[in-house]
C-alpha cells in the first residue's frame, strides 16, 4: 500500500529541501515561511526579592514599541506548582521582526 500522507517535523526550510523533487508546490510553500529569532528565558527569584504583586498572567509589549522583549508571563501565578513555595518564576519572551537577530556581546 502506498502511503497517502507524510508528517514532516523539521524546520520548514529543511522540509522544503526534502520535498523539492516530490512536491515542488509544497517545497515552495515551506521555503517561503519566514522565521524570526526568538528566545524564552526562565527567571527564578525568591518571592521577597520581587516587589511587583505578580497578579494576573503577565504582559505583552505592543509591536509598535519595537522592543526585543515581546512578553513576560508570571508562570508561578498561573501555575503555583511551577516554582517552590516562596519563589517566583517569570518567563520572558524576546524576539521580533523589528529586531530580528540577537548578537553576542
Amino acid at each position: 500500500m502506498t502511503p497517502r500522507a507524510a508528517l514532516l517535523a523539521p524546520p520548514a526550510y529543511v522540509s522544503a529541501a526534502l520535498c523539492r523533487h516530490v512536491d515542488p508546490t509544497l517545497s515552495e510553500l515551506c521555503g517561503s515561511i519566514r522565521y524570526v529569532t526568538s528566545v524564552n528565558v526562565a527567571l527564578g527569584y525568591s518571592r521577597d526579592r520581587v516587589q511587583h504583586p505578580l497578579e494576573g498572567w503577565g504582559f505583552v509589549v505592543p509591536r509598535a514599541e519595537t522592543r526585543r522583549l515581546r512578553s513576560a508571563s508570571w508562570v508561578s501565578s498561573k501555575w503555583p506548582d511551577r516554582a517552590p513555595t516562596g519563589h517566583a518564576l517569570i518567563r520572558a519572551s524576546l524576539g521580533s521582526a523589528a529586531a530580528p537577530s540577537f548578537q553576542q556581546a
